[in-house]
């Protein structure tokens, strides 16, 4: 007996051996052999033969799960018990000893005549053997009709009729039933003979958790029915859910909001004031009258700062076009050369003997036409466009040194120019119950064609001045000037 059962135990690793040259459950020598069935061998045909002997090749070659699977694959096509006993040893051989278990006692209940007694009392050392390998574990699920699973094999229907057999070590126990959430645990048992585990269904409840705030009167309403005024919190089901908040005076909010299973969601509902159109706005003509201020540079020279004023009015046609006239003042910082052709207060080197000269002031007068456009006249936001043919007179007040004489004079001309302006801005009307106010910012591009940059000629010292500051030739000088500022307007 304790032979039959180290040969039981030394099964799996015998496999490899046994398996290629004969069948595993071949009749045995003797008189047995004699009268007993035919081997596996010479019973089998066809496709169950080719998958046993499939088998046994990848048995010997150690790949036992593969062998497993064709050995199971003639047992199917035969129905020969005795391949049972071969698919139990590959089982083993991968420690997997209740379906071991499992499968020899399927061997012994359907073998009958083709198993002799000796294959009994193997089969049954086996058992023996390999039961302390394996654990009864008895499982409770709440739920009947609960499938229950076992490493993730399925062993019954709740409530099971006895305790299941699973391997020693780590076990995964799960319970899985419509409506409700998969129950598991882990747990790890070998420690003794028996086990047992209760599982708990939760039934699966589809919802999430809203909360919406908003102003204290607002009224809020889900899928139409109204919920609560200025904060709502509550469940709800899982899905699209149509969230609609009101408040008298206020404009009306809607949106569509999924909550997912277990999902919590805040949501913050600001109110939009319903928008109250100003008066009627006479769109036939109108004057308007503009202030604007600002500062900018003259790209010329040394490149002077400017602080510039306007003064404008005009005939609105339609609100959409401006036609009208301007006047502006400007003055330019006098701390150098005010954007001019003329020789600076000090000498360039040592040989310079050119007539010096140091602006005291620096400012311009202009007058022109503007013809402004706006874009979008009746909103609250109008942006526009506009040209500004302008004369400016340019006056200078300096002084002037002749390093020769050591002669000093002071004068102040006034030097003619003409430029070409193009202007964008946008107007603000913060008011909308009072239209006709507009403040806004601008920004203006100044391109001069003409002009006499040289306020002070030379009187005949040319050996150092520079180009265009002598007597003999005054250049026309041609520049750009930029600006920008604020501009305020009132039409009427």
């Amino acid at each position: 007996m304790r032979q039959a059962r180290l040969r039981a135990i030394a099964l799996g690793t015998a496999i490899a051996a046994a398996l290629p040259a004969t069948a595993w459950a071949q009749p045995r020598a003797g008189a047995a052999a004699t009268s007993g069935p035919k081997p596996l061998s010479q019973t089998l045909t066809g496709e169950a033969k080719a998958a046993y002997d499939a088998g046994k090749l990848l048995a010997g070659d150690g790949d036992y799960a593969a062998a497993a699977i064709k050995f199971k694959a003639a047992y199917d096509l035969s129905s020969d018990a005795r391949l049972l006993w071969n698919i139990a040893a590959c089982e083993k051989a991968q420690r997997h000893y209740a379906h071991t278990m499992a499968l020899v006692r399927q061997y012994l209940d359907t073998g009958k005549e083709l198993l002799t007694e000796a294959d009994r009392r193997e089969a049954k050392a086996l058992l023996d053997a390999i039961e302390s390998f394996t654990v009864r574990m008895t499982i409770a699920v709440s739920e009947a009709g609960a499938d229950v699973f076992v490493d993730d094999e399925r062993v019954g229907t709740a409530p099971l009729v006895g305790p299941v057999t699973v391997d020693i070590g780590q076990r995964r126990i799960t319970a899985k039933k419509a409506g409700f959430k998969d129950a598991t645990q882990q747990l790890q048992v070998g420690g003794s003979t028996t086990a047992s585990v209760e599982l708990k269904l939760e039934q699966d409840v589809h919802q999430g958790h809203l909360t919406v705030r908003t102003q204290a009167d607002g009224r809020i309403s889900i899928d139409g029915a109204a919920v609560g005024k200025g904060t709502f919190e509550g469940p709800l089901k899982s899905g699209g859910h149509t969230l609609r908040v009101e408040a008298d005076g206020m404009r009306a909010y809607q949106s569509e909001v999924t909550l997912a299973d277990d999902e919590k969601r805040s949501i913050d509902v600001p109110l939009e004031k319903i928008y109250a159109p100003p008066p009627a706005i006479d769109l036939g003509p109108s004057f308007e009258i503009g202030a604007n201020g600002g500062t900018g540079v003259k790209l010329h020279g040394d490149n002077p700062w400017m602080t510039v004023a306007r003064l404008d009015v005009g005939l609105r046609l339609g609100w959409a076009a401006n036609l009208g006239l301007f006047a502006e003042y400007a003055a330019l910082d006098a701390s150098g050369q005010c954007g001019t052709d003329t020789h600076p207060s000090s000498p360039s080197n040592p040989l310079d003997l050119g007539v010096r000269v140091s602006f005291r002031s620096c400012t311009y007068l202009k007058a022109g036409l503007q013809l402004v456009v706006h874009f979008l006249p009746a909103h609250a936001v109008d942006p526009w466009i506009a040209v500004e043919p302008a004369a400016r007179l340019a006056l200078y007040d300096y002084s002037t040194f002749d390093p020769l004489t050591g002669a000093t004079a002071r004068s102040s001309p006034g030097l003619p120019t003409f430029d070409v302006g193009g202007r964008l801005g946008v107007d603000w009307h913060p008011v909308r119950a009072f239209r006709p106010w507009a403040i806004g910012l601008f920004g203006s591009l100044v391109y001069t064609p003409i002009a006499d940059e040289s306020p002070a000629h030379n009187a005949g010292n040319t050996a150092a001045a520079p180009p265009g500051a002598s007597s003999g030739s005054v250049p026309l000088e041609h520049y750009f000037s930029v600006v920008f500022g604020l501009r305020s307007s009132l039409a009427f």
